[in-house]
């Protein structure tokens, strides 16, 4: 069973907070932890995510050192009782209360309901191979999950747009629904484009966000027009007439599996526009000379 975290943070906290959760995960491997949500609490920024039963007293005790402001679970920070604001969190991720959370559990309607209309896809998708909840609800879930994938994509690519600070975080989250292989067995192949090309928009705002275009390119689970987008775009990003420096353009040769580019393009070539063959050709040719 999992147990839900909820913390008022600013962005140096987040960014220590992620690490020392890195650091956690390569010291316990099974430490799970979900993604992390962000919302506001009037004027502050709050952040929400799950974790194992048997992990969060520990990862509560290392945020408390962390000098985090906690909002659950309570704990005693500087002589008073911090209260529990977790339903005033304008963030549609945060958890139900204990009443809400026994109805689910004993309506299963509820628990898809409750998924479909804040984007959990992955809830869906357990729903959807749990024979205990009957066939008449795990065909609903099957039915309402691609529009639920949708909805969770355009929810992480708006706030994307918005969000600067979280934008890393929305393209790390867009890749991993492209990459999710429940998706991909439940055969929502439209829903892993659409959550691959949003990742390839959010990265082509910055040179910062390169390295996660190359990362698209090279992925062999997500669909292959992806790769290929994302490598056109990467082009866009790094080649001479673009204005940047050779710099980019050697970080991409030297990161780039371009034979795996071109086994994705042979297999999607007629997707593609003579525009996009022309700037993946470009990209193509300029790894060759370089190499």
């Amino acid at each position: 069973m999992s147990q839900k975290i909820i913390a008022k943070v600013s962005d140096g906290e987040v960014k220590k907070l992620k690490n020392e959760l890195k650091l956690l995960q390569e010291v316990k491997p099974d430490l799970s932890i979900s993604a992390i949500r962000f919302g506001t609490l009037g004027d502050d920024n709050v952040i929400s995510f799950n974790t194992e039963d048997e992990n969060y007293p520990l990862i509560v005790d290392k945020m408390v050192q962390l000098g985090i402001n906690l909002l659950l679970p309570i704990v005693k920070q500087a002589g008073e009782k911090t209260a529990v604001v977790e339903n005033n969190i304008n963030n549609k991720e945060a958890s139900p209360d204990n009443s809400q959370r026994k109805q689910n559990k004993d309506n299963p309607a509820s628990v898809i309901d409750s998924a479909i209309k804040s984007g959990d896809y992955e809830t869906l998708i357990k729903v959807s191979k749990d024979i205990r909840f009957g066939h008449e609800q795990m065909k609903k879930a099957k039915d309402n999950l691609y529009d639920t994938v949708i909805s969770e994509i355009d929810r992480v690519y708006s706030l994307g747009q918005k969000s600067r600070i979280q934008r890393v975080d929305c393209i790390e989250r867009l890749i991993k629904i492209a990459s999710d292989k429940d998706i991909k067995a439940l055969h929502k192949i439209d829903a892993l484009k659409a959550a691959g090309l949003a990742a390839v928009k959010l990265c082509t705002t910055s040179n910062d966000y390169m390295s996660y275009l190359i990362q698209l390119c090279n992925n062999n689970v997500v669909p292959n027009i992806i790769n290929v987008n994302a490598a056109i775009a990467l082009s866009g990003l790094v080649l001479p007439e673009s204005g940047q420096s050779n710099e980019d353009l050697d970080y991409a040769i030297k990161y780039l599996n371009y034979k795996w580019l071109l086994i994705a393009y042979d297999i999607v070539i007629n997707e593609l526009s003579s525009k996009e063959k022309d700037r993946f050709i470009q990209l193509i040719n300029a790894i060759k000379d370089k190499r």
